[in-house]
């Protein structure tokens, strides 16, 4: 059996604190939302 997770459709990035805690300064759409959807679809069909 093979599992994959979808693809990213957001890509966030973090900062390390002066406490040695993260905090997230930004997050970036991938612009694969839409392939995600895709994705999903065309599986369940395989699966199904």
């Amino acid at each position: 059996m093979r599992a994959y997770s979808p693809p990213l459709t957001a890509m966030s990035y973090y900062d390390v604190t002066e406490r040695n805690t993260l905090r997230r300064n930004r997050t970036e759409l991938t612009g694969r939302a839409t392939d995600v959807i895709g994705g999903y679809h065309a599986l369940k069909k395989v699966l199904v």
